[in-house]
This record gives C-alpha cells, sequence and structure tokens, in this order.
C-alpha cells in the first residue's frame, strides 16, 4: 500500500483525479489501497475483499499527527469512513499531482522520493490465484 507520509508540520497540497472527481487540498497523509479497507473493528486493517476491482484512496486533513493518531485508533474500532479529517475516494485509477516535483513516501514500508504526478491503476481479476482443492 502506497503512503504518502508527512511530518505533522509538513503538508503539502494535491490534486487527486479519480476520473469522477478531481480534488485539490492540503494533506497531511495520504494512503492508496487496492481494494477499500472493511468498517470493523480490528488491531490490523482488512480488507473488505479482493474482487471489487477498485483503488481506495484515504487523505488525512488533519490539522496534527496528533488529530491523525487518534484516527487510527478510530479506524481500529471500524470507524474509518465516518472521521470527518479523512477524505475517501474510490476509482480504477487514481493520478495524485503537486506543486513539488518530487515527493517522499512510504511504498511498502520503503522510503522513496519519485516525481510527481504519482499514477496508480488497478487491473481487476489480472491475477491468476491457484486454490488447493477441499480435502
Amino acid at each position: 500500500m502506497p503512503l504518502l507520509s508527512l511530518r505533522s508540520r509538513r503538508r503539502i497540497a494535491v490534486d487527486v483525479d479519480n476520473g469522477r472527481s478531481r480534488l485539490r487540498l492540503p494533506v497531511l497523509s495520504m494512503a492508496v489501497s487496492n481494494n477499500r479497507y472493511a468498517d470493523k473493528p480490528s488491531l490490523m486493517l482488512e480488507k473488505e475483499g479482493l474482487h471489487h476491482g477498485v483503488l481506495a484512496a484515504y487523505i488525512s486533513r488533519h490539522p496534527s499527527g496528533w488529530h491523525m493518531a487518534r484516527a487510527v485508533v478510530r479506524a481500529m474500532l471500524g470507524r474509518l469512513r465516518s472521521d470527518p479529517g479523512v477524505v475517501h475516494l474510490e476509482g480504477r485509477r487514481i493520478v495524485v499531482g503537486s506543486r513539488r516535483r518530487r515527493i517522499e513516501l512510504s511504498n511498502d514500508g520503503e522510503l522513496e522520493v519519485l516525481d510527481t504526478p504519482l499514477q496508480y491503476t488497478i487491473h481487476p481479476r489480472a491475477l491468476k490465484v491457484l486454490i488447493p482443492s477441499a480435502p
């Protein structure tokens, strides 16, 4: 899951275009996930499923890292989508632009600096999965 993670006093403005809507907003942190997270209590966020074929973007507009930390607790309680400080978008393609030419982010836990715009695309049912037969 790519995560644009910025220190609590370092905000950037991003443009997010999911084909249906385009937003320009200040961002404290942003996560783009293959398929959406389930709204159910869990210590580790769980996906609703992998068959929906959508990207989900969760954008923190919280005023500080402390407010965002409380949002993480709300997410573990199954209330991520009801958090007024989190903007939630879905689409098959999400483009994240910025006035900055390069942005620092964490991609699957690895810190990277990448050129903007960042382009995320999902290909539904592109992965073939082998399932063992029942015993």
